[in-house]
């Protein structure tokens, strides 16, 4: 036998001794595991038993046999709860492409709640929004193109509005100057008349002198043939 074979057994008589000087001190020294745990345990004491081990480990297992059951639970309320996402997401796809895209007929709906599931109905569309006219509310893509057609037009009207304005403003204008001229004219025409009458009665005046100058040379020539003029 070699040198290193003989070390190697003389070792593995050393180990050998080791262990069971080792199991002899510790079952000598051995606490007492199998002894029911103190209820009352005093400052600086520690001691051992299986039994605290035991209900620990009771309890432990209960614990995650209750975890295990709450994780079934919960996975297969978590799988329903994706089967029924998955179902709505499809129902308000269809909403949503309603309220965007529907030019005839209501586009938007008051959907009623569910009093066993707290959900929103989302295929009872009997009670449809209405506008202030009354009418359902059409698409938004409809009413975005309507609105943008009203502010074009409502811009058009106002410069329309702007034009009339400036045009009624010219005519005010000229309608004043032209009452001014009608006023002037009425006061022309009214001169006009009394310089007619006033022409009317000299008129007058001087046929009723010139009658009466005749009539005075006639009785001057009758008096005059009394003296024996000629």
């Amino acid at each position: 036998m070699t040198f290193i074979g003989k070390l190697l057994v003389f070792l593995n008589l050393i180990v050998g001794i080791g262990f069971a000087v080792g199991a002899t001190a510790t079952y000598a020294e051995r606490p007492v595991w199998f002894t029911p745990p103190t209820e009352v345990v005093e400052k600086g004491q520690a001691p051992y038993s299986f039994g605290p081990l035991k209900t620990e480990i009771e309890a432990n297992g209960n614990t995650a046999n209750a975890a295990i059951r709450a994780w079934s639970l919960h996975w297969r309320a978590l799988q329903t709860a994706e089967k029924l996402r998955d179902s709505r997401r499809v129902e308000i796809a269809k909403l949503l492409d309603t309220a965007r895209n529907k030019a005839n007929g209501p586009a938007f709906f008051n959907l009623p709640e569910d009093s066993a599931t707290k959900l929103l109905n989302l295929t009872a569309l009997n009670d449809a929004v209405k506008g202030p006219d009354g009418q359902p509310l059409l698409g938004s893509d409809t009413l975005s193109t309507r609105f943008d057609n009203a502010v074009a037009k409502t811009i058009e009207l106002a410069e329309q509005s702007k034009k009339a304005r400036e045009r009624q403003k010219a005519l005010t204008a000229e309608i004043v100057l032209i009452e001014g001229r009608g006023i002037k004219q009425l006061e022309i025409r009214d001169e006009l008349r009394n310089q007619a009458a006033y022409l009317a009665s000299l008129e007058v005046n001087v046929t009723e002198m010139r009658d009466t100058t005749y009539r005075r040379k006639l009785q001057l020539i009758r008096r005059l043939k009394t003296f024996g003029g000629g």
